[in-house]
């Protein structure tokens, strides 16, 4: 009878363990990314009173005699799988469809996430609610905190003077200048300065941008071709950089001497004599570059400044590329990376919805959202928890249940032990 009533102790005890997990799946049932807890129980240890005997001529076998002496908690298991995603309209929140986890930093410590309600902070670091940052890499695939740049060089819109007519035929060649702070014409990119005096010129033949403004009817057409032709350049990827033919080999000195150190002006040249239909050519004086109090360089003859523009707005796209809206120009700033792992439910919970890598849940992967085996990142949306009530209700029953028939097992018990006691009367 003693035993039976610490059996029923140990799974009242055990009971209760459950009991607690079904109260936290409840507890978090609103909360973001949440991943409920199971409790799963094994029987403990067991009493052999008389052990097996194989059977013989004369007797057969039997089998042993076992008493049982309670129960214990077996394991308890995060059930990892995907909650449903909430539309929330903020640009900061993102999900991750499918596996994955965002990696967070603090101080040195990496920590991982399903939470993507995210923030920007003053310096322009993408942040978590508690402050840590986002991992990912940047423009040029550094790893490291995601930050989106607070105002980035821009490329203003053209302005040329001088005419043209639908009938021009000629090619307009476009120069590209490297300045200094007050506007002085000399950067030179390949140590191929012309007299000494003049900014580096790419030139057709070898480092070229050039123009057809054949069918250009108006200035404002051929300000807008300029225009795109350079930020086309300025926004080409490191892969479509990779070619070797003379002209990638030269959009590739513009873009990583020039362009991406924002310390360029434009020149429009050509032998206006020759180009018919079109006289009087150069940049607008709003157009060149300034001093640097501000003002414009009116000794210039060519050229503008980038313009410095504060960020607006920023998007990021299933492959958790960022890119951000600085004025009327769109920058990749960075890229998301994220991190999956041969046994998730081996991570071990932080509190606030972080977890960290553990012996027995191995070594992260990381990748891009998109890649085979990583899921997408999908902004303005956040994971919900994946606790079902139903099934916790159901759960609470049983376990208030099995706890009052424990309970009744130490009761009765109780009860046998009293008559045995009264058996000296």
């Amino acid at each position: 009878m003693i035993r039976s009533m610490y059996s029923g102790i140990s799974g009242m005890k055990n009971q209760q363990v459950k009991m607690d997990t079904i109260g936290n799946n409840i507890a978090n049932l609103s909360t973001t990314s949440f991943k409920g807890s199971r409790v799963t129980f094994k029987d403990a240890l067991t009493q052999t009173m008389q052990s097996a005997s194989a059977p013989t001529f004369a007797v057969g076998g039997a089998n042993p005699r076992q008493v049982g002496l309670g129960m214990a908690v077996s394991s308890v298991d995060k059930n990892m799988a995907q909650g449903t995603l909430q539309p929330t309209g903020r640009s900061t929140d993102i999900a991750i469809q499918g596996s994955g986890y965002f990696m967070v930093q603090n101080g040195p410590e990496v920590f991982y996430t399903r939470d993507g309600s995210f923030t920007l902070d003053k310096f322009g670091d993408l942040v978590t609610s508690e402050g840590l940052r986002v991992m990912g890499q940047d423009k040029a695939g550094t790893r490291g905190p995601i930050n989106l740049p607070l105002e980035h060089d821009t490329v203003p819109a053209i302005k040329i003077q001088g005419t043209v007519g639908a009938s021009t035929k000629e090619l307009l060649q476009i120069k590209l200048y490297g300045f200094d702070g007050a506007g002085i014409e000399k950067i030179n990119i390949d140590n191929t300065v012309d007299g000494g005096a003049n900014p580096v010129v790419f030139k057709t033949a070898d480092k070229s941008i050039t123009i057809n403004i054949k069918g250009y009817s108006s200035l404002t057409e051929l300000e807008r071709a300029i225009t795109t032709q350079l930020k086309n350049i300025g926004e080409m990827s490191e892969e479509q950089l990779k070619a070797t033919d003379a002209a990638t080999v030269a959009k590739k000195d513009i873009k990583e001497n020039i362009i991406d150190k924002g310390i360029y002006g434009i020149g429009v040249t050509g032998d206006y004599a020759e180009a018919k239909n079109a006289t009087g050519l150069g940049v607008m004086p709003e157009s060149r570059p300034r001093n640097t109090d501000g003002t414009i360089n009116t000794a210039a003859t060519t050229g503008f400044y980038t313009e410095k523009m504060q960020i607006g707005s920023f998007s990021m796209g299933k492959d958790g590329t960022i890119r951000a809206v600085y004025g009327e120009d769109v920058f990749e700033v960075a890229r998301l990376e994220i991190a999956k792992f041969v046994n998730d439910s081996g991570l071990e919970a932080k509190g606030s919805n972080l977890y960290r890598e553990t012996a027995n849940s191995g070594q992260a992967t990381k990748g891009f959202p998109g890649d085979i085996g990583f899921g997408t990142s999908e902004q303005g949306f956040l994971e919900m928890s994946n606790v079902d009530l139903a099934n916790e209700f159901t759960d609470m029953i049983v376990t208030s249940r099995s706890y009052q028939a424990n309970s009744k097992t130490i009761t009765t018990s109780d009860e046998m032990l009293q008559e045995l006691l009264n058996l000296k009367r």
